[in-house]
């Protein structure tokens, strides 16, 4: 089972439908912080 195509892009499918401003960044984890509009990916807690 792909989760993205199963589960993630439906849901931003759907999302888009709303009115949401959609922004799929596709399957993966990306590697670029500023590809999340991220300036990182460091959590602090």
């Amino acid at each position: 089972m792909s989760e993205y195509k199963d589960v993630e892009r439906p849901l931003l499918t759907q999302l888009s439908s709303m009115g949401w401003d959609v922004y799929d960044l596709g399957s993966g984890i990306p590697s670029d912080p500023a590809t999340s509009f991220r300036s990182s990916f460091r959590r602090d807690c």
